[in-house]
């Protein structure tokens, strides 16, 4: 298993909203995985927006922050041209800007994996053109 695993919006809110469909998947995911969870700075943005129609769903969020389950990097500021690129080579699926930053942190640790609910990062490729290393409700 990989050392670190990137945390995609998905899989943040289901876990902390009980009436996500993927709620029940990703407390699997967490009881089985054994790496450092790391994600960024635009997956926390996406996953406080989508948690306020939840009932005290910023409040479990900024307690899963405070207690360092999480490493939030911001790889935006290192690796401005490759999420860039990808958001445009990937603009007609498209690609999120909080994907983007998965993405540069994936090619930064190629080891790594990902975990999202999102389809798209089926479709998504590492700059040499090979599949992501992905845990995902639609992988079996």
């Amino acid at each position: 298993m990989a050392k670190t695993a990137f945390l995609d919006t998905g899989p943040l809110v289901s876990f902390i909203d009980k009436r996500e469909y993927h709620h029940t998947w990703i407390k699997s995911v967490f009881s089985e995985i054994d790496a450092s969870l790391k994600t960024n700075t635009a997956v926390i943005t996406e996953a406080f927006f989508l948690l306020k129609r939840s009932n005290r769903g910023e409040e479990g969020l900024m307690k899963m922050i405070n207690s360092g389950f999480l490493d939030i990097q911001d790889p935006f500021s290192s690796n401005q041209r490759f999420v860039l690129d990808v958001m445009n080579k990937y603009n007609d699926v498209p690609c999120a800007f909080a994907d983007a930053n998965l993405l540069a942190m994936f090619e930064n640790d190629k080891k790594s994996v990902i975990i999202s609910t999102d389809s798209d990062f089926l479709i998504y490729r590492d700059s040499q053109g090979k599949k992501l290393n992905l845990i995902s409700p639609y992988l079996k």
